[in-house]
């Protein structure tokens, strides 16, 4: 059976790294998932723009043909599945440090990856627009769930020892969502 994560479990691990994720109206969104009815994440992306064009785009693209309409890749996945968009608004001033801090301390978790981690939060410096997808979307990989994302979606070692990537692992094991397997 094919793993997925569920929008409830990502909005759980987004609360175990400090990010809120406000739900927001989908032209003032700025991330957003794409779910099946059964609310399985197939996507995650951002709407960077101020206006949520990109999520009021693709929600028009599941009324057309996409064995007619050439356009982006995302059409079929949003028709094939019957998609659903949840757009979210973050705001990094809300970001709370203190929870990546305390699973840091509780779990004994060292060494570079999670120096680089550490001075990060103890600057202050919150995580960017793009960090956070970055992050939901590792969040995935790190708990073995199947996601589409255009940057971030690699199974490889391309993002071992980024911010959003380590934070991924630690909020996942915090959230309590990291493994359906107790092979562990």
């Amino acid at each position: 059976m094919v793993k997925l994560m569920t929008v409830d479990e990502l909005i759980k691990t987004a609360e175990a790294a400090g990010i809120p994720l406000v739900p927001a109206l989908a032209k003032e969104c700025n991330l957003y998932a794409i779910t099946d009815p059964e609310g399985n994440c197939l996507y995650v992306g951002q709407s960077a723009s101020k206006s949520g064009r990109r999520v009021l785009d693709e929600i028009s693209y599941r009324r057309e043909d996409p064995t007619t309409a050439i356009r982006s890749g995302i059409v079929a996945l949003l028709v094939e599945n019957h998609g659903s968009h949840h757009p979210w608004r973050f705001d990094p001033d809300p970001f709370d440090a203190s929870r990546l801090k305390a699973a840091i301390t509780d779990q004994a978790w060292e060494g570079g990856a999670i120096d680089v981690v550490k001075k990060r939060l103890d600057s202050g410096t919150p995580p960017k627009l793009g960090e956070v997808e970055e992050f939901l979307v590792r969040s995935h990989i790190r708990t073995g769930c199947l996601i589409g994302n255009s940057e971030f979606a690699s199974q490889w070692d391309g993002p071992i020892g980024k911010f959003a990537d380590t934070v991924a692992v630690l909020a996942v094991l915090t959230g309590d969502v990291s493994r359906r397997s107790q092979r562990w």
